[in-house]
């Protein structure tokens, strides 16, 4: 049933305990709680900086074959080596305990980053010459308005 419906019972109402229809409110939905720490401000300062779109700009892919772009693979292995780097070998554990919508927008889900997904984007920045890329994401993509900036 959806929370938002109510349901409809018979209960007793009144001194001579006559029955009554009256709806009775549905149960809350489900709440999730995650503790996200830095992995929030890693993830706006990458949007803030356009880091996912820099790398899927310079990187060979096909957005028809593929379910998540390089960019935002390459942004959640980013992420938990900031956050968390012993858990570099179990991504897809490490994003359970993470809300990859509040990260990477709505349709992201943990198991879009086990290991052979993240291997795929680590390919094509590879061969994607990453010396060029890595050289331009500091001259392109520089944030502005940060304290210490003239």
């Amino acid at each position: 049933m959806d929370h938002r419906q109510s349901e409809r019972r018979a209960i007793p109402e009144g001194p001579a305990g006559e029955m009554s229809t009256r709806a009775e409110p549905a149960a809350p939905p489900k709440i999730l709680a995650y503790r996200m720490g830095f992995a929030v401000a890693a993830a706006a300062l990458a949007e803030r900086i356009g880091l996912v779109a820099y790398l899927n700009t310079h990187l060979d892919w096909d957005a028809k074959q593929c379910k998540v772009s390089p960019g935002t693979r390459l942004l959640a292995l980013i992420i938990a080596i900031m956050v968390d780097p012993r858990a570099l070998y179990r991504l897809e554990e490490f994003y359970h305990d993470q809300d990859c919508a509040v990260l990477f927008g709505a349709e992201r889900h943990a198991a879009d980053f086990n290991d052979d997904a993240i291997g795929r984007a680590l390919l094509k920045l590879f061969e994607s010459q990453s010396g060029q890329i890595y050289s331009g994401i500091p001259a392109s993509r520089r944030p502005t308005g940060l304290a210490g900036d003239q």
